[in-house]
C-alpha cells in the first residue's frame, strides 16, 4: 500500500496532469498533415493546432437536445473518416445544413446538405487528389474533432489559419 500521497505530489503533479488531460480532451489538440489533398493551403508535414471547443460545445448541445453544427463555411476541419473512424483527415467545410450543393462536371450531384451534416472538400481539387464529400458523401458533424486554427510547423510557415472558401 502506498499510504498517504504527499500534498506536493497532488498540487504539482496530479492536478496539472488532470487539467492537461481535460484540456487535451475538450479544448485543444494537434494534427499532422500527411497527404496532398489540402495543397496549396496545407502541405504534407505541416503540424496543426486544432480547437476542439466548438465540437465539444456541439456535443453538449446535442446531449441537451439542441443539435448544433460546430463549424462554419470555410473552416478547415479535422475529423474521423466516416468509412474508417481510425483515420483522421482534414478538409474544408463548403456546405452547411440546408445548403444546396451542385458540382460542376458531375452530373446528377445536386443535393441539399442534411441536418447534422456538412459537405467537405480538399483544397486540391485536381480529380482524384482528395477523398472528400464528392466521393463518400456528407460528413456527419459528430465525426468532427475540431477546427484547425494554426500551423505550428514548419516554423517558416507558422501562423493562424483563417476561414476561407478555398480555391
Amino acid at each position: 500500500m502506498l499510504g498517504r500521497v504527499p500534498r506536493w505530489v497532488v498540487r504539482w503533479i496530479l492536478v496539472p496532469l488532470a487539467l492537461l488531460l481535460v484540456l487535451r480532451a475538450l479544448v485543444v489538440g494537434t494534427f499532422h498533415v500527411v497527404g496532398a489533398s489540402m495543397e496549396d493551403t496545407l502541405q504534407p508535414g505541416d503540424f496543426l493546432l486544432v480547437s476542439k471547443v466548438g465540437a465539444s460545445a456541439a456535443r453538449i448541445s446535442d446531449w441537451l437536445g439542441a443539435p448544433a453544427i460546430p463549424v462554419e463555411r470555410g473552416d478547415l476541419v479535422v475529423f474521423r473518416f466516416p468509412r474508417n473512424p481510425s483515420l483522421v483527415l482534414v478538409k474544408r467545410v463548403i456546405g452547411l445544413p440546408g445548403d444546396r450543393v451542385q458540382l460542376e462536371g458531375q452530373s446528377g450531384f445536386d443535393g441539399v446538405v442534411p441536418e447534422g451534416d456538412v459537405f467537405v472538400l480538399g483544397d486540391n481539387r485536381t480529380p482524384g487528389a482528395s477523398s472528400d464529400s464528392r466521393e463518400w458523401g456528407y460528413l456527419p458533424s459528430r465525426q468532427i474533432i475540431g477546427r484547425a486554427v494554426m500551423r505550428l510547423l514548419p516554423l517558416r510557415r507558422a501562423g493562424l489559419l483563417g476561414r476561407e472558401h478555398g480555391p
